[in-house]
């Protein structure tokens, strides 16, 4: 027996398949997985325009992983991690192929369902997310308190005009 399954099917359960159902049979939603897709593809594009490794060069779903390795040092997707966490943006740290320990990941993992979800679609919106993500990044061994609080504040700035579900 594993908990939550326990005496169900649990009407929350049940519930909430069918709103799911019934919104992934709308022409809207199909939209919408398009534009997520399209959205991963044009940031990672825009980021190796900026000179960064995307681990597979590109994507064709919904996320990609960034190959952080080359961004000098002791740097890797932790380090990452915690910087853009620290400035209000949440990517998760990821094991790459090359990677000597899964303690240091060398990979962080961006994806793009919130964003798209957020009202974040198109060219523009994915140039300003990529120029944060480059601020956040070039914090990490020299930014201070005031630095990371004043990007803190323009992330927060950015989402703050962004439509919330």
């Amino acid at each position: 027996m594993f908990p939550g399954l326990q005496g169900g099917p649990h009407n929350n359960n049940i519930a909430a398949l069918c709103a799911a159902f019934e919104e992934a049979e709308g022409g809207d939603y199909r939209k919408y997985t398009r534009q997520i897709c399209e959205n991963a593809k044009m940031l990672g594009e825009i980021m190796v325009g900026k000179g960064y490794k995307l681990v597979s060069g590109g994507t064709d779903n919904h996320l990609f992983l960034w190959d952080v390795r080359g961004l000098g040092g002791e740097v890797h997707g932790g380090v990452v991690q915690d910087i853009l966490e620290k400035v209000g943006i949440v990517v998760n740290k990821n094991s790459i192929i090359g990677d000597r320990s899964a303690l240091k990941p060398g990979g962080v993992r961006i994806g793009l369902a919130a964003m798209t979800t957020r009202g974040l679609w198109g060219r523009e919106d994915m140039e300003r997310v990529a120029d944060l993500l480059e601020k956040g990044v070039g914090l990490i061994g020299n930014g201070n308190k005031d630095e990371i609080e004043l990007l803190r504040k323009e992330v927060e700035d950015f989402v703050g005009k962004l439509i919330l579900p």
